[in-house]
């Protein structure tokens, strides 16, 4: 089974209903639809293909080639760094500020109800 029957075939009949004259967009796609083999082919001419393919290529590159290159870049863009691994300290945002405040407030909620 591959994709072409699948999209326009009959193969989600009965599953999914799709008005065509309201909804034409499988009939768009019909006409430029060539097939698995060139939608695959087609993929390795897409810019996510190759930053990708440059991400493993220069991942290698530093890790297993050139092992002394990664702490001298971490060094020069030290900030940048820094923010990155504090995960723009979204962490820190909620533990310090919103989690605090929700103690707070279940510590004050729980005063309030012994009062009662």
């Amino acid at each position: 089974m591959t994709i072409g029957p699948m999209l326009f075939g009959g193969f989600f009949d009965g599953a999914i209903a799709v008005n065509a004259e309201a909804h034409p967009a499988m009939e768009e796609l019909k006409k430029d639809f060539a097939g698995w083999a060139a939608m695959g082919a087609h993929a390795f001419l897409t810019l996510p293909f190759w930053l990708s393919a440059a991400g493993v290529a220069l991942s290698y590159w530093m890790y297993i080639l050139n092992p002394a290159l990664p702490p001298k870049v971490a060094r020069m863009f030290g900030p940048f760094v820094k923010i990155l691994e504090n995960k723009y300290y979204f962490d820190w945002f909620n533990e310090n500020v919103i989690a605090a405040g929700h103690a707070c407030s279940g510590a004050a909620s729980g005063r309030v109800a012994t009062w009662a």
